[in-house]
C-alpha cells in the first residue's frame, strides 16, 4: 500500500510491510474519536485497521470465512463497537464485523444467483442492492427487503440508485439491446425510457440525464 496527497507526492512517515495476502477491496478511512482508521480487507478474508503511518491499529482475529464478493460497506461511528465492516461472502452470507472484533451473521441473501453486488448508504444505514439475471433486490442489513423488481432484461452493470427528495429511482444498462432503463422501486419505466446506450449514467437532477447521447427524461 502506497499513501500518497493529491499532488501525488508521497507522504513521508507513511510505511507499510508488505504482506503474502491480496488486498482486493479499496481502503477504506474513518475516524474515531479523533483516530484515523485506514480499514484493508484482504482477500482471504483478514481484516485490519492501520493507523495514518501504515501501522497495525487494529487486527482483527474475526475474519470473512469466504472473501467478500463486490465492495465492503464501511460505518464509523463515535464508538469503536459500533463502527463496522459489512459484506457479502460467496456463500451469500451477509456478515458485520465490528473494530472491537465481534462477528455477527446477520442473514442470507434469498436470490438464485448473485450477477452484481453493491452496498449503499441508506440514509444513514447500509442497503445491500443485489442484481440477478433479470431481478433487483434491495435489503436492509435486518434481512428485510426495501424493493424487489423485475427487469426486462438482463442488467450488464451494477444498477445506479438516485435519491430525490421525495422518491427513489434505479438505473440500469442493458448493452446487448444497446438501451438503458430508469424506474420506479416498483420496476415501473419512468417516462421516455428506455433510452439509446450502453453504458452506466448518471443523473443531475429529474429533467436531465447525462448519458453519452444527453437525451431529457420527458
Amino acid at each position: 500500500i502506497l499513501n500518497y496527497t493529491v499532488n501525488g507526492i508521497q507522504v513521508n512517515g507513511w510505511e507499510f510491510s508488505p504482506r503474502k495476502e491480496l488486498i482486493n477491496q479499496k481502503i477504506k478511512h474513518i475516524n474515531v474519536k479523533g483516530k484515523d482508521y485506514n480499514i484493508v480487507v484482504y482477500d482471504n478474508g483478514k481484516v485490519e485497521a492501520l493507523d495514518r503511518k501504515g501501522s497495525i491499529r487494529i487486527k482483527l482475529k474475526e475474519k470473512f470465512n469466504f472473501s467478500p464478493i463486490g465492495s465492503v460497506y464501511v460505518h464509523g461511528s463515535s464508538e469503536l463497537s459500533s463502527s463496522y465492516v459489512l459484506g457479502v461472502t460467496k456463500n451469500k452470507e451477509v456478515v458485520k464485523i465490528s473494530l472491537t472484533d465481534k462477528k455477527t451473521r446477520l442473514f442470507e441473501i434469498g436470490v438464485d444467483h448473485i450477477k452484481f453486488l453493491s452496498i449503499t448508504d441508506g440514509n444513514g444505514a447500509a442497503e445491500i442492492i443485489v442484481t440477478d439475471s433479470n431481478r433487483v433486490v434491495s435489503y436492509k442489513t435486518d434481512g428485510s427487503i426495501v424493493f424487489d423488481f423485475k427487469t426486462k432484461f438482463s442488467p450488464d452493470f451494477n444498477v445506479n440508485v438516485y435519491k430525490f427528495d421525495d422518491h427513489i429511482l434505479i438505473g440500469y444498462v442493458s448493452s446487448s439491446q444497446n438501451q438503458i432503463f430508469l424506474s420506479t422501486t416498483n420496476g415501473d419505466l419512468v417516462k421516455g425510457f428506455p433510452l439509446n446506450g450502453s453504458s452506466p449514467f448518471s443523473i443531475n437532477d429529474i429533467n436531465v440525464a447525462v448519458i453519452q447521447t444527453n437525451n431529457p427524461i420527458n
